[in-house]
């Protein structure tokens, strides 16, 4: 681990970016430079546009606070103010020196309704001083502001546009291209990666032709690939624009209504999901043009070739929605019957058959994991195969505490693993009566993996894990846990009987 704080002196933390000079500072032996604009606000005219390039500054901005998070309602993983104006980056490296290290860019989750890259649960100094990489994480716009879909009504006319929060992700990997080497980074070794929403954001990134070029890999942690069609996403914003009062004969009321009334109104429609398609949550449209396909059709059709992927699953991912008091999944047997009968009626019970003491609500949630998460990661591992190198893991690490609340191995929980956030309150908590030790060591060969992923494209830091890439033969897994180790197929049996089909 190298500490470049020791030489450093205030000068060093200036750095001068195409749009004007920014002031940093040092944290545990590292420097990081927040609150960064890679875009102008997205207020009054510029509500509902695709991002703008920020404007250029004079003399030194001071990049050593957070900026503000993207509107968002009740949300636990906002820490701080929220506010429209929020497409802000943060960055941390050993150094803004010449050197030209791997860049990973994080996109955070939260449904594409709530979350912030300022969250310190993605604070990037450790992966930084464990690897000798540069870190980005980054803001978009969420929920109504982000993913309504204008194109197809009428009375648009072109003047509000859609697929805004993927559409500022791309913003901010411009900016990255622009200026990430002043800080020490390469622009052109740009890993992108991210968890649940965050890691769907990646692969419809690795889908969007206005992306070519601006990344080079991607690491997609439990992305549940949902996506809207045009006329289900025509359905949605339909639906909103009328519970909000807004009608063909006054759409510009959409630049004056309140952000807090917009986010409101998209909460009361999050309140029950089975107002919205898929899963319930705001999803990006395949609109045929900014997003032409579907990852898995891009895929399929050699869109993405020579982009190594790197995807997985943890072993119990619908378990967190124990937690929720309006879960956005099928919860009985009733409901899975009506997501089987839109879907795949003659799957349901060929594929109910391999979830032992189906319907309690243990097999309940493991089926919904497979149809959410599993079984999609897979088919788009077999699909990238063809394509560039491919790796897929699971996580079946658990602790006593996640195993008495009914959680194990749950959506989220490899966060704390990657960014070794088992300080914090809630990592704390994760490892009540658990080997310390053995908690660090998983955290530290995952930490391993992503970095060495991100140097060249194999997860495998000097060959010392036998991590084999996947192929639709071996189905070579890692299995990250207390120990870890590589199986091939390890969803056999489910993988099998749930075919081609797809849950939503």
């Amino acid at each position: 681990m190298l500490n470049y704080s020791q030489n450093m002196t205030e000068s060093d933390l200036i750095v001068n970016t195409k749009y004007g000079k920014i002031k940093g500072a040092i944290e545990k032996n590292s420097c990081v430079w927040r609150g960064v604009p890679f875009a102008k606000a997205p207020v009054g005219n510029l509500r509902f546009k695709a991002p703008v390039p920020t404007d250029s500054w004079e003399g030194i901005k001071n990049a050593t606070e957070f900026g503000n998070n993207a509107m968002q309602i009740n949300s636990p993983y906002a820490e701080g103010k929220i506010s429209e104006d929020c497409l802000y980056l943060n960055i941390w490296s050993p150094k803004a020196d010449t050197k030209k290290r791997p860049v990973m860019v994080w996109i955070h989750g939260g449904g594409f309704s709530q979350g912030a890259g300022s969250n310190s649960l993605y604070n990037g100094v450790e992966l930084v001083n464990k690897g000798d990489v540069v870190v980005v994480t980054i803001n978009y716009r969420l929920g109504p502001l982000a993913f309504l879909y204008f194109d197809e009504l009428p009375e648009n006319k072109g003047e509000f546009e859609s697929n805004l929060g993927i559409k500022d992700q791309i913003a901010a990997l411009k900016w990255v291209n622009q200026n990430i080497e002043f800080f020490g980074g390469d622009p052109n070794n740009v890993t992108i990666f991210g968890q649940s929403s965050g890691a769907t954001s990646c692969m419809t990134i690795l889908s969007c032709p206005s992306a070519k070029g601006l990344f080079h890999k991607v690491i997609a942690e439990s992305p549940s690939l949902n996506f809207w069609t045009k006329e289900q996403a025509t359905q949605v914003t339909k639906q909103f624009l009328s519970l909000i009062g807004i009608t063909k004969n006054n759409m510009s009321d959409l630049y004056t209504i309140s952000a807090d009334s917009l986010i409101k109104v998209a909460d009361v429609m999050l309140s029950n999901r089975n107002n919205l398609p898929g899963i319930g949550i705001f999803s990006p449209t395949v609109d045929e043009v900014f997003l032409p396909n579907k990852p898995i059709d891009a895929i399929k059709s050699g869109f993405t070739k020579d982009i190594p992927l790197l995807i997985g699953t943890n072993r119990f991912e619908a378990n967190i929605f124990k937690t929720y008091s309006r879960a956005p999944i099928p919860k009985n047997a009733n409901e899975i019957h009506i997501e089987f009968e839109k879907h795949a009626p003659t799957a349901e019970s060929r594929i109910t058959s391999c979830y032992k003491n189906y319907p309690k609500k243990d097999a309940i949630y493991n089926l919904v994991t497979d149809g959410v998460f599993t079984m999609p990661c897979i088919k788009a591992a077999e699909a990238q195969t063809s394509n560039a190198s491919t790796w897929m893991y699971r996580l079946d690490w658990e602790s006593l505490p996640l195993k008495l609340k009914g959680l194990r191995t749950c959506h989220a929980l490899e966060l704390f693993f990657v960014f070794n956030s088992f300080k914090s309150g809630i990592g704390k908590k994760l490892t009540i009566l658990t080997s310390k030790k053995k908690v660090y060591n998983l955290s530290s060969l995952m930490q391993d993996c992503w970095i060495s992923f991100s140097k060249n494209g194999n997860p495998n830091k000097d060959n010392s894990t036998n991590w084999k890439p996947y192929d639709s033969v071996n189905r070579a897994t890692m299995l990250f846990n207390k120990t870890s180790k590589v199986v091939n197929d390890p969803n056999a049996e489910q993988r099998v009987k749930w075919a081609d089909e797809k849950f939503f």
